[in-house]
């Protein structure tokens, strides 16, 4: 175990909104300066003769880099000022600065790469306000290589580019990691959430084929399913790699990931889904889990909390093999009439709470001064 450093100026300061801008720009700067420097992966071998399969290679190739930049741009960086937070609390020394911001970067270039797998296997037509990656990329491949099957295409590029991204954001780890005492356990950890995050994939897809008449296994269902494709990066791969990288042992950085990661991750996917039905400001299309037919537990409560009529409704719409906009606010009206919205909030708050009392308990038993604990839990905040 690794006590905390004394409380002198803390580095990755999250203190204040200011303080978090400041951090957040930072963050970006050099998640753009690593996405960058693997743009040479994405060109030939060698100087390419000027034969015409090449030439489709380059445009290919370059669609794929532009959008990896592009797929990079935006976002809240929730996961990195989770991790830096806590290691500025924890104590991280100056001179593993550069290591740790980048290995926070590698949670973000993972989440990119999570995203545009999300959006090809959801068929979502946008991301943060802009095209996703798959619609992004056949556009682009439609006015430079006219007389293609461009959708095909796209969604094949967009594919091999989130694999690229996930593989970029394990080296970008792994090379950040070796900068530290324990890099090894740095590198399992990274991989290990990788192996979450694709396990929950999967799980939610097989959450379409929960019967619409048992609310409580689709509760049970969806909270699993959030725990594993959601809170692994969200929440709990940050606060273990921040342990890591402050050098306490494998153990206490389990435990304290566990114990906060959990209750925090499940907080922010429900929050998540709320806002898919109430925000207009989320860069996403209003109701786009409805469109899908997602199981979530906010359609669980609404199955148990609705009258026979409107619970009627539900399972009508949701039996679908497509359901259009028109259905959007037929089951927005009955979230909101059956109590399942406040429950949500209600449920939210209970999660926040556990996670913010714990993560409080275990960074006093360590002797983390209030001020530093204050400046996580203000960064946890920005999670609901």
């Amino acid at each position: 175990m690794n006590p905390a450093a004394p409380d002198t100026a803390v580095l990755f300061d999250t203190s204040s909104d200011g303080a978090i801008d400041i951090l957040k720009k930072s963050i970006d700067t050099r998640l753009t300066d690593l996405v960058s420097s693997q743009q040479h992966k994405y060109g030939p071998y060698s100087s390419p003769p000027s034969s015409a399969p090449v030439a489709a290679h380059d445009i290919f190739l370059s669609a794929a880099g532009s959008q990896a930049a592009a797929s990079s741009h935006g976002g809240k960086r929730l996961r990195a000022l989770l991790m830096l937070s806590l290691c500025g609390c924890l104590g991280l020394p100056d001179t593993r600065r550069q290591q740790a911001l980048d290995l926070a970067c590698a949670i973000e270039v993972f989440q990119t790469a999570a995203l545009i797998h999300d959006d090809i296997i959801d068929d979502s037509d946008t991301r943060r306000g802009s095209p996703s990656a798959h619609k992004a990329l056949s556009y682009a491949l439609e006015s430079r290589r006219p007389g293609i099957n461009s959708a095909s295409a796209g969604t094949g590029m967009a594919i091999m580019l989130g694999d690229i991204l996930a593989t970029d954001s394990v080296a970008i780890a792994h090379r950040s990691g070796l900068a530290f005492s324990n890099s090894q356990e740095i590198t399992a950890a990274f991989l290990d959430m990788h192996h979450r995050v694709e396990t929950g994939q999967i799980m939610d897809l097989s959450m379409g084929s929960l019967d619409l008449t048992d609310p409580d296994s689709i509760e049970t269902g969806a909270l699993e399913t959030y725990l594993w494709k959601t809170a692994s990066y969200t929440a709990y791969a940050p606060i273990q790699l921040a342990f890591l990288a402050c050098a306490f042992d494998a153990e206490i950085s389990a435990r304290m990931a566990h114990t906060v990661g959990k209750p925090l991750g499940l907080a922010f996917q429900l929050n998540d889904d709320l806002i898919d039905v109430t925000s207009r400001t989320s860069g996403k299309p209003l109701g786009g889990d409805i469109l899908e037919g997602k199981r979530t537990v906010l359609l669980s409560d609404a199955l148990r909390l609705s009258d026979t009529s409107d619970r009627r409704t539900l399972i009508n719409i949701y039996s679908q093999n497509r359901r259009s906009r028109d259905d959007i606010p037929a089951v927005c009206r009955i979230f909101e009439s059956s109590g399942a919205i406040e429950r949500s909030r209600e449920r939210i708050s209970r999660l926040f709470t556990e996670a913010s009392s714990a993560l409080e308990d275990g960074l006093s038993a360590l002797y983390i001064p209030d001020s530093r604990i204050s400046a996580v839990v203000h960064v946890m905040g920005l999670f609901v």
